[in-house]
């Protein structure tokens, strides 16, 4: 894939128009359409300020690595978590088990949070994402122990990506009135002192 071609996936990937993503990048548009058709060569800064404002990888942009996203503080795996919740394809049951300050813990009362994903669930991909994070588990489990080297590993992330090429979606609330936004407040926090009392 070339360089022009990663750009305007990218781009695309962002739902930006040319003239909305020179602005983000603040470049003239004629430069983001030069890139994307491989007639002009973008300059290290202008690389840097597509990596930085675009959350990609410097490898990725210029087709040393595969990674298209990188992540590097906790900030990423914040916005990785609010993307997966926000996705309409996907479901999660969220459990949060809290233990108070003063408490000791043992091997059988740690604090920890999981995140189930049912493939049964209503939700339209929730089958595919349990299929692909057991393929993803099996393949970086096999690299962890060293039934596969580097080269082979990149191969297989890259195989796998390109198996699964599904858009997905972002959720958007629905307008409510103040009335519904009352009733939807009560059951979240009904539900709330139901699991509670658990």
């Amino acid at each position: 894939m070339s360089f022009g071609t990663r750009l305007q996936q990218l781009r695309k990937d962002m739902n930006m128009t040319q003239k909305e993503f020179a602005e983000l990048l603040e470049i003239p548009q004629p430069s983001v359409s030069a890139y994307e058709n491989n007639k002009n060569t973008p300059t290290m800064d202008i690389l840097v300020t597509i990596a930085n404002r675009c959350n990609v990888s410097l490898d990725w942009l210029c087709e040393v690595s595969y990674n298209k996203q990188r992540i590097t503080s906790m900030d990423d795996v914040i916005d990785v978590l609010f993307e997966l919740f926000e996705t309409n394809e996907f479901g999660f049951d969220v459990e949060i088990h809290r233990r108070a300050e003063q408490d000791t813990e043992t091997e059988n009362d740690r604090a920890y949070a999981r995140l189930t994903v049912f493939a049964t669930d209503p939700y339209s991909d929730n089958e595919t994402l349990c299929d692909v994070i057991w393929k993803v588990h099996d393949i970086y489990e096999k690299h962890l122990n060293y039934f596969t080297d580097d080269s082979y590993y990149q191969n297989q992330k890259q195989a796998l990506k390109e198996s699964y090429q599904l858009k997905l979606t972002k959720e958007k609330l629905p307008e409510l009135s103040l009335e519904e936004q009352s009733k939807k407040q009560l059951e979240y926090l009904q539900n709330v002192i139901k699991k509670n009392k658990m």
